[in-house]
């Protein structure tokens, strides 16, 4: 009988998603991230706090040390609200709940409006 690979996880961790006392970064499409700054602006928060938060929360990821921090809009507008049960079920893939699309839908919206020519807002 062949063992299985041990994983570098544990799999109750991997469920909650969790990685070594972080929360793993929620899945994002190219199209709900933004830059840091952009964050900044919604969340009315300094660069740090946002960093703080995309590693306790897990609403951002980076590549590497040197690589730009993308921030999912969506999980920061459920950060900033303060709905981390939405925000959890976001991060487990659950983008057909309705707290899920509320602010999926929110986003989407808030960033049409940013992108706008001013004269059009």
């Amino acid at each position: 009988m062949i063992n299985p690979a041990p994983s570098l996880l544990d799999h109750d961790e991997m469920q909650r998603g969790i990685a070594g006392g972080r929360k793993l970064p929620v899945p994002m499409l190219p199209s709900e991230v933004v830059r840091i700054e952009t964050a900044m602006h919604f969340a009315c928060v300094g660069d740090k706090t946002i960093r703080a938060w995309a590693k306790t929360y897990g609403i951002g990821r980076q590549a590497d040390r040197h690589a730009p921090l993308q921030i999912s809009f969506p999980a920061l507008l459920m950060k900033v609200d303060g709905e981390l049960q939405t925000l959890d079920r976001f991060r487990a893939g659950d983008r057909s709940h309705p707290s899920v699309t509320f602010y999926l839908d929110r986003a989407v919206m808030l960033l049409e409006e940013l992108r706008k020519p001013r004269s059009k807002r």
